[in-house]
């Protein structure tokens, strides 16, 4: 029960706004054995996503997202053979400060030529967020981070993001399917998740239609910044765990 009105509810946020932290990850995983944790949030996000996308599927930016998968695919395939219990935990703080960073604008004041030249795209951003997916599982809020700053209307930034990750969250669903993380025998619970992700999405996009832009951007940004907060504490804590 604790999964399916999770899934409802982080479905509703991010079809209403965007990020959710984790949240997701944070559910399923108190509900999953941790072998099947990042498999069973693919299946329930990738979902999330495809009903999302079927909402907003007039606004999606099809270059962008073309641009995106096989750079997307290529790294979570190397991140997953590397191994899917690396860890990496040091990630979630390091992609925690970057999404914390860029909400406060401090990479738009930076003067170095760096800062100034480098404007993340699909093709960069399916590298980075392709390869951090595998090992966090969330990768969510950083590629809205990423992805913000080059749409100016919130359906299109929602639709294209959500398209960018139905195809990331089945990549990591085929990988670690090939290395025998099935979670076909959980189906009866995956099926109740995937319906309240369905009532999730579809209300939450009434809501996102209902915000001016303005607000919306408002919104997004405290969404990101406490996403960026959860992420840094569930890396601290798991470096202080071991």
């Amino acid at each position: 029960m604790l999964l399916i009105l999770g899934t409802f509810c982080v479905s509703y946020f991010v079809a209403a706004i965007g990020p959710t932290g984790g949240l997701q990850l944070a559910v399923t995983g108190a509900t999953v054995p941790a072998s099947h944790l990042i498999p069973m949030h693919a299946w329930i996000s990738a979902f999330s996503a495809i009903f999302r996308v079927i909402g907003l599927r007039q606004w999606i930016r099809v270059g962008f997202v073309s641009k995106f998968v096989l750079p997307s695919i290529a790294m979570t395939t190397l991140a997953v053979l590397i191994g899917r219990s690396a860890g990496f935990v040091w990630l979630k703080i390091v992609i925690g400060l970057y999404i914390i960073l860029n909400v406060l604008g401090v990479f738009s004041r930076t003067k170095t030529w760096v800062m100034r030249s480098w404007r993340p795209g699909a093709i960069s951003s399916g590298l980075v967020t392709g390869f951090v997916t595998a090992f966090i599982g969330a990768s969510g809020p950083l590629l809205w981070a990423l992805m913000k700053d080059r749409f100016e209307v919130k359906e299109e930034l929602s639709a294209t993001h959500s398209a960018c990750l139905v195809f990331q969250h089945l990549s990591k669903i085929l990988m670690f399917g090939l290395l025998g993380a099935s979670v076909f025998e959980y189906w009866v619970v995956l099926l109740a998740a995937i319906v309240a992700s369905m009532l999730g999405t579809f209300l939450g996009q009434k809501t996102l239609r209902s915000f001016d832009e303005s607000s919306y951007r408002r919104y997004l940004n405290f969404a990101l910044l406490a996403s960026g907060l959860i992420i840094i504490y569930l890396g601290v804590t798991e470096l202080l765990a071991r």
